[in-house]
């Protein structure tokens, strides 16, 4: 298992988590171009992609943010094209609402120490879906273990 501290190792760690959830959305954006993430009644342990975007240009991004933590600790983290990662929120306290979107790939992610989590409501406001591409990290996923598959 990662190291909940250790942001450097967070950057280069797949996803991991072991994660049930009743309720869990990941990955939409809605009408108004902001992309949503709301989970409820959830466990996690581990790591979890929660976005994967490619950016054309450079935009600044606002979080909105809503969580109620049974127990345990989690924090949701920002990856930058270069690799600098940035605590966005952490247990029931945001840290950072506003963050850059830089040109390149980054990813959002949740990591678990465990973590029982009520509910959370995020939502990163006002994407220019025109600069941005999301990623889907569960496609990703399937297509190398597919990619894997295949040579054996």
């Amino acid at each position: 298992m990662l190291s909940y501290r250790g942001n450097e190792k967070l950057v280069f760690t797949s996803d991991d988590a072991d994660k049930s959830s009743y309720n869990y959305i990941c990955g939409g954006v809605n009408g108004d171009n902001n992309f949503i993430f709301s989970c409820s009644n959830s466990y996690i342990h581990g790591l979890k992609t929660i976005m994967k975007a490619d950016t054309k240009e450079s935009q600044k991004i606002k979080l909105e943010l809503s969580a109620q933590l049974e127990k345990g600790h989690y924090k949701i983290i920002f990856i930058a094209p270069d690799d600098n990662v940035q605590t966005l929120f952490e247990d029931n306290k945001i840290i950072n609402d506003e963050f850059e979107f830089k040109k390149g790939i980054k990813q959002i992610k949740i990591v678990g120490k465990p973590a029982q989590i009520k509910s959370i409501e995020a939502k990163i406001k006002n994407i220019d879906l025109s600069k941005v591409y999301i990623l889907d990290p569960e496609a990703e996923i399937k297509a190398q273990d597919d990619l894997e598959k295949s040579i054996q």
